[in-house]
């Protein structure tokens, strides 16, 4: 019996296929429960972070929310947004046959750079889109006596 070499990558790609077929096997189990399906608590809703010469615009998606569920905060130089979106009140004749929105609180944060004039930051939110101009600060030049 003449034994061949053992190829880790087929190995590898073995071992992904299996994984793919127990993560397909368990979504599929869900789809089976619609109650367990419908609890949706985890979400992360998207946002966008732009650089200007006079301010860093932060600006993200959250539909479904008013502006009393979000809270701004600055601590340092971390921006903090916090929010919770939560599920609409059925009654319990109401049966769930597919649910694919998220619910829950999202927490999100960004590192900012310290030159953020913390005292003229604004915040808009409008039709589910929570915007946040953060100013920067303009240089203070120093003149040689």
């Amino acid at each position: 019996m003449t034994r061949s070499p053992w190829n880790s990558q087929k190995a590898l790609l073995e071992i992904r296929q299996r994984m793919n077929d127990l993560v397909k096997q368990s979504l599929q189990q869900f789809e089976m429960c619609p109650e367990v399906s419908a609890r949706n608590t985890q979400w992360t809703p998207p946002f966008d972070v732009l650089e200007t010469d006079t301010a860093i615009i932060v600006s993200g998606e959250l539909p479904g929310l008013c502006k009393d569920d979000i809270k701004v905060q600055l601590e340092g130089s971390e921006l903090i947004i916090r929010g919770e979106r939560r599920p609409e009140v059925v009654d319990k004749a109401t049966t769930y046959h597919l649910s694919e929105r998220y619910y829950g609180g999202f927490v999100r944060s960004f590192r900012l750079p310290d030159q953020i004039e913390d005292s003229k930051i604004s915040t808009s939110f409008k039709d589910g889109l929570l915007e946040i101009m953060l100013p920067k600060r303009k240089p203070r030049h120093i003149p040689i006596q």
